[in-house]
């Protein structure tokens, strides 16, 4: 007669009902992971971006300090050929991006470019030969290059107002500071100088497919705006403590990345990741 420990040993495979558990349990996980998936996603995709930012304003820093001829310009406008307003490819929401316009440069705006290096801007368009929406957005077959204008006054470009620049951690001395807002595509002068090619967002939606929307980076330059005044002493009144002037030479004030409706610093998608593992927590 068999024992039942010869019985046990005698088993080669799991019993249904073993099966049954383990497959149950396998289907849970593979339930939790599906479900996660999204969010790990977009806290990669946001840690990514974060990452970005810092790199590439060290890299313009580094093209000005290492050459001579200033900032990289040939960086793009954002706006469609002919100065219609944004270009509609971009991730606009309710049709534009909140805290940004489109206008002509002040003929003391276009100096202060000019005096910074920054003398010619890509232009944009919705359409045409090997037009991609971030990678070659310009309308022209890319062997023929990007279309290319000179800075003047009768330039549309994007500005962004100083109270959006603040959110997003740039300083500001008050609201008539004038910021302009470049896109960080192939053609600036920087890539392949500083970093090897110019890199796009990913967005957690189809509003931030590079595929579909232009989803480069962007670079924030300050052309105008308030500057101390040296008469100003404590005791008068604060609103003198700055007054407007033109500014010599434009001034780099930093990188945003682009999102459906908004642009965003650093701070902010700080910010969206924190509240990403919140909320993985309270689940």
């Amino acid at each position: 007669m068999l024992t039942s420990l010869q019985i046990n040993r005698s088993r080669n495979g799991l019993t249904l009902l073993e099966l049954v558990i383990v497959m149950t349990i396998l289907a849970a996980l593979a339930g939790i992971a599906v479900a996660m998936f999204p969010r790990l996603m977009n806290r990669a995709h946001i840690a990514t971006c974060s990452a970005n930012l810092p790199e590439l304003a060290k890299a313009i820093q580094m093209y000005e300090a290492t050459s001579m001829d200033g900032y990289p310009d040939r960086m793009d406008t954002l706006v469609v050929s002919g100065g219609g307003g944004l270009a509609p490819f971009l991730p606009l929401r309710n049709g534009g991006i909140v805290g940004v316009s489109v206008g002509p440069l002040t003929e003391d705006e276009v100096d202060a470019l000019h005096e910074a290096g920054i003398r010619q801007v890509t232009v944009m368009s919705d359409g045409g030969p090997d037009w991609h929406p971030s990678f070659w957005p310009y309308g022209t077959p890319l062997a023929d290059g990007p279309p290319l204008e000179t800075i003047t006054d009768a330039t549309q470009v994007a500005f962004l107002d100083a109270f959006a620049a603040q959110q997003q951690g740039i300083s500001t001395n008050g609201p008539e500071d004038r910021f302009v807002v470049f896109g960080l595509g192939s053609p600036c002068r920087m890539f392949g100088r500083t970093l090897n090619e110019a890199p796009v967002h990913f967005a957690d939606s189809l509003e931030g497919n590079p595929n579909q929307r232009y989803m480069r980076f962007v670079a924030v330059y300050q052309v105008a705006g308030h500057v101390a005044n040296p008469a100003w002493v404590d005791g008068d009144d604060p609103a003198d403590q700055f007054i407007a002037s033109p500014y010599r030479r434009a001034r780099f004030r930093g990188v945003l990345s682009m999102h459906p409706g908004r642009l965003e610093g650093v701070g902010a998608h700080t910010e969206e990741f924190w509240e990403e593992v919140e909320a993985d927590q309270v689940q």
